[in-house]
């Protein structure tokens, strides 16, 4: 809590601070200001005692004013009490620490109802006004919780103090009856103007476009995958969804709680709630789109871009050269990939079909229809044809063998309307090749990855290697048979082994993704001896590694930390896992026992907590923090341990204990702390 006002010390002794002089004021019936005389750079809970039963649960030095610092207590001051505070340990910005406990004395009084207020002025449905009214007396102390409040209204849509069955906006007078614990009225209130609303949105979070979202967690989520943008293609139809806050609490905007919709575009898109009651765009044009929505009196604008759908611009083939050994295998045919990508240089998808003769095929993407073609220069040495495919990037053609020489095949793609998208050629050499002179070796890749494949294409999980027998000139003979390979440098880095393989003649993930994206973060260069009947021909280089984040530290906030047991869970008193001290409880849409250890990559990134997964310690990455090896120790008389929970004795107000971490675990990472650390807790009730 900020203090904008001047408060007056109750009755208190100053105190020394370095030679500084500062002193406390409460300012409710829970909270009390302690004030330097200098900046006050850390301070926390533990730094704070207080005796008659109190403790303190929470410091927060003031942002504003960096000289005071606010105490939450775990209940409430008894009227004219004296209470003792007891401060140690607490840093100035300098770095300065106090030598020796310092205590001061204080009395809190109630004292009469000065001033009443209400902290808000709009209202919604299922707001019990009574909630929202502050009581001051006249030293400026918050007394709210001293008192009992009665709520008039004007307006028949409050009933004793609770608002319901607002449709829209309305204007209403209510008045505050204050009373004490007899029930006798103390004071009343003039009459507050309130508005009366169905919701109380008032801030935009964020929006985006993309596939609909259930909760706010996976909202943010998808943000950060890049699943919900500010564009989209023109043919496309997302969803529109909207992160706002209502109450102060983050919520998603549906289309039900949208009143109003003024497409300000329309030419470009429009808006629409769809039978689902989901708000969905159509667009109609590239350019950029706004729209403007109305949510009780939340009104909103937002824009976005409508980008022209892809077409296919340009192209690659996977080969530029073909070879044929015309005397050892005549009517020998080869494959070649031509890779089209679209403006966005994205590969796109296309079907294509062969035509009479298959030399051109309509190729079909999206709603756009193209012709492709394939010729040779001479057909009595080689001839293409284009082969059928269905949605596929990589459009494949068939080159045939036809004689000796060179010729060149050239491929093309015209629009409808005949311009000529891209025009390819390779060439294609027919030889017959000398007697056998020496071995080539000749890989599709240089690269291992080992990340996760399940939603794309596996084409990085293995190196293939082909060998060929070749004249004196250079010339591909044949494929080369009784092939093997021998992997060269497991002594440097032996656990390797553990995730790439040598299958046939090639070099590949071990398991097939099934683990080792999760398990492994190496990287490095591999020699590979390539044998034809175990006589080495030569050797090729491969690098390995891992694009995917594998759990390789564990780091654990060790600062103290101050559990209220009324907010763990729905339940009041609730006991406190001491596991999810460490991976957090996620609950309501939120934390309510933040994590305190974090999980990094082999980038030193860190890993987050999957928070819409229904099992514990989930990272996003689906391992799982599941192996804690922790102590408790340092036990105050007033918690129960029962396995992994600890709980407040029935009747005592806190406790405390230290919770010593010697070693974490993940599913597939084992022993990822690198030393023991220890930290104390605090619970209150």
């Amino acid at each position: 809590m900020t203090i904008s006002k001047p408060l007056s010390c109750l009755g208190l002794r100053v105190w020394r601070y370095r030679e500084k002089l500062g002193c406390f004021c409460a300012i409710n019936a829970t909270q009390a200001v302690v004030t330097f005389a200098e900046e006050v750079g850390t301070a926390t809970a533990t730094n704070f005692t207080v005796d008659n039963g109190l403790t303190v649960i929470k410091a927060e030095i003031d942002s504003e004013n960096k000289k005071a610092v606010t105490l939450t207590f775990n209940k409430a001051f008894t009227d004219k009490t004296d209470y003792k505070v007891t401060v140690n340990g607490v840093k100035s910005v300098k770095g300065a620490e106090m030598t020796e406990a310092t205590t001061s004395e204080f009395t809190y009084e109630i004292g009469e109802v000065s001033t009443i207020e209400l902290t808000k002025s709009t209202f919604i449905n299922a707001d019990d006004i009574a909630d929202f009214v502050e009581l001051t007396n006249a030293k400026g102390i918050d007394v709210t919780d001293e008192y009992t409040v009665e709520i008039t209204s004007t307006s028949p849509k409050v009933t004793a103090g609770v608002v319901s069955g607002v449709t829209a906006s309305e204007t209403a007078y209510v008045q505050v009856i204050v009373k004490d614990a007899n029930g006798d009225t103390v004071k009343s209130s003039d009459a507050f103007k309130v508005t009366l609303a169905s919701s109380a949105i008032t801030t935009l979070v964020g929006f985006g476009l993309g596939t609909n979202v259930a909760t706010e967690a996976a909202f943010k989520t998808a943000v950060k995958d890049g699943d919900l943008l500010s564009e989209m293609k023109k043919s496309d139809t997302p969803f529109l969804e909207l992160l706002v806050k209502n109450n102060g609490e983050e919520q998603l905007l549906t289309g039900a709680d949208v009143s109003k919709i003024e497409n300000l575009t329309p030419t470009v898109a429009n808006v629409s709630k769809d039978v689902n009651g989901d708000l969905v765009v159509t667009a109609f044009s590239t350019g950029t789109a706004s729209v403007k929505l109305t949510s009780g009196d939340f009104v909103t604008t937002i824009s976005f871009t409508v980008k022209a759908d892809s077409k296919v611009t340009s192209a690659t083939l996977d080969q530029t050269s073909v070879y044929f050994n015309t005397a050892l295998a005549p009517n020998d045919t080869a494959t070649v990939n031509v890779n089209i990508a679209d403006q966005y240089n994205k590969a796109i998808e296309a079907t294509v079909v062969p035509g009479t003769p298959a030399t051109t095929a309509q190729v079909t993407i999206g709603s756009s229809t193209y012709t492709m073609s394939v010729k040779s220069s001479n057909n009595n040495i080689a001839t293409a044809v284009i082969d059928s495919a269905t949605a596929v990037s990589s459009l494949p053609i068939t080159i045939n063998e036809i004689g000796k020489g060179s010729a060149t095949i050239t491929v093309d793609l015209k629009a409808a309307n005949g311009t000529v998208v891209f025009t390819k050629t390779l060439t294609v050499t027919g030889k017959d090749a000398g007697a056998l002179a020496g071995y080539a070796i000749e890989t599709d890749s240089t690269l291992i990855d080992l990340d996760d494949d399940s939603a794309e294409a596996s084409s990085d999980d293995a190196v293939n290697f082909m060998v060929y027998e070749v004249d004196a000139q250079g010339n591909k003979i044949q494929a080369a048979t009784g092939v093997t390979l021998e992997v060269q440098g497991y002594a440097s880095a032996p656990e390797v082994s553990n995730y790439l393989v040598v299958n046939g003649t090639a070099v590949e993930v071990a398991n097939a993704n099934t683990t080792e994206f999760k398990t492994f973060a190496g990287t490095g260069t591999l020699n590979v001896d390539v044998k034809v009947n175990g006589t080495k021909v030569g050797t090729k280089a491969i690098t390995y590694k891992n694009t995917d984040s594998v759990a390789t530290k564990a780091v654990v906030n060790t600062s103290s930390v101050v559990i209220d047991n009324d907010k763990i869970t729905a339940t009041a008193d609730a006991a406190l896992n001491v596991e999810e001290l460490l991976t957090g409880h996620f609950e309501g849409g939120k934390y309510t026992v933040a994590p305190k250890l974090s999980v990094q990559d082999q980038l030193s990134s860190v890993i987050d907590f999957d928070t819409t997964s229904m099992v514990q310690g989930t990272l996003v990455t689906t391992d799982v923090v599941s192996g804690l090896t922790y102590t408790l120790t340092n036990v105050s008389s007033n918690l129960s341990v029962t396995g992994s929970n600890v709980s407040l004795v029935a009747g005592k107000a806190s406790g405390t204990f230290t919770v010593v971490v010697s070693k974490i675990d993940t599913d597939q990472v084992s022993d990822i702390l690198d030393a023991p650390v220890a930290f104390n807790v605090t619970i209150v009730d």
